[in-house]
Parts: structure tokens; C-alpha cells; sequence
């Protein structure tokens, strides 16, 4: 959980809240179908903050996840590939382990040996 991430959030949201309260400065805001009259210009930016905040939070979340999932796959990738290279390389040394054994290749080992 990206803990310093929400800490700067909650850390910048009072910070702009008591710059706020030391500003006077007001304006009018429309939103096109009603305009709300002299609102303090401290109340506007907190507002865009908190809208920045909301959207940004689940691209965080989401890419952090991702990239969890990814790095999964990616270490079971390469544990099935060291698996297949430990099994390929004992292949590869004892090549009559590999072939099954019968009757005949093992009574043809015993004549030879005796």
C-alpha cells in the first residue's frame, strides 16, 4: 500500500486547508447551468485537489497491482524453465535411463557382463 503516497495526499489537503482560512480572495465559479457567487478561491482549489486525488487513486492502485500479477508470472516462467533444463540435463547424461527397459535389453546386459 503506497502509505507515503496518502500521507502527502492527507498532508497537502490541510496544508491547503489552513492556507485557506489566511486568504480572502473570492470569485464567482459557474459550472454553465448555475453559478455559485463569491465562493473563496482556497474552497476551489481544494475541490480540484480532491478531484485530482479521486482520479488518480485507481490508476496507482491498479498499475501497482499489475505489476504484483507480472511479476508472478514472470517467476513461475522461469521456475518451470530451470525444471525443464534440470529434467533436459538428466536426460542428456544418462541417455539409457530415458529408454525403457525390456526383457531382452536386460538379458543381453547380463550376457555381457558375464
Amino acid at each position: 500500500m503506497p502509505w507515503r503516497l496518502i500521507f502527502v495526499v492527507i498532508l497537502m489537503g490541510i496544508v491547503l486547508f489552513f492556507v485557506g482560512f489566511n486568504i480572502e480572495n473570492r470569485a464567482d465559479v459557474s459550472f454553465g447551468f448555475h453559478t455559485f457567487p463569491q465562493v473563496p478561491i482556497f474552497i476551489s482549489l481544494f475541490v480540484a485537489f480532491l478531484a485530482g486525488v479521486l482520479v488518480m487513486l485507481p490508476f496507482t492502485f491498479g498499475f501497482r497491482h499489475k505489476r504484483k500479477i507480472k511479476n508472478k508470472l514472470n517467476q513461475e516462467k522461469k521456475a518451470k524453465k530451470e525444471k525443464l533444463a534440470k529434467a533436459d540435463g538428466k536426460k542428456n547424461r544418462d541417455p539409457a535411463a530415458a529408454l525403457p527397459a525390456t526383457e531382452e535389453s536386460a538379458a543381453g546386459s547380463e550376457t555381457k557382463k558375464g
